[in-house]
């Protein structure tokens, strides 16, 4: 209960939503670390907060995992906290705190609406078919 308060009140319900829409075309682990980094609380806490909305549902915990391996070569331990402030420099930037989501996410929108072909984002995202395929699989993972 103190973990479900804590989390609300770091991570209102209106600024998460706006954060989590924002960066709907980023990679599913990407967007999960992007919004943690954000609002300062652990990837769990993000995926908590999707499953009470009922986003999601219990195999949430599943496929972060597997797309975590997927993603970065290498499984995530239980107690792990990918992507963590370090304590020595607690403003570090990370990688997610640079990514562009707008584009991706109208990229996303037009192929999700049959506006563009699936090869077509891939030429505007600058990557290829086989990594445009990879992240249309997660981005089917969650809305």
């Amino acid at each position: 209960e103190a973990d479900r308060f804590a989390g609300h009140f770091l991570m209102p319900n209106e600024g998460f939503r706006k954060e989590w829409n924002e960066a709907a075309g980023l990679h599913f682990v990407d967007r999960v670390f992007k919004v943690k980094r954000i609002f300062r609380v652990s990837y769990k806490t993000i995926l908590s907060r999707l499953l009470e909305e009922g986003a999601v549902d219990t195999s949430i915990w599943m496929k972060f995992n597997m797309a975590y391996q997927q993603h970065f070569n290498r499984k995530l331990s239980f107690k792990e906290e990918p992507m963590g402030i370090d304590p020595a420099e607690p403003f570090g930037m990370q990688r997610f705190d640079f990514y562009e989501d707008r584009f991706k996410r109208l990229t996303r929108e037009a192929v999700e609406k049959d506006k563009i072909s699936l090869s077509r984002g891939a030429e505007m995202l600058l990557i290829g078919i086989e990594e445009m395929q990879d992240l249309l699989q997660n981005w089917e993972v969650i809305l």
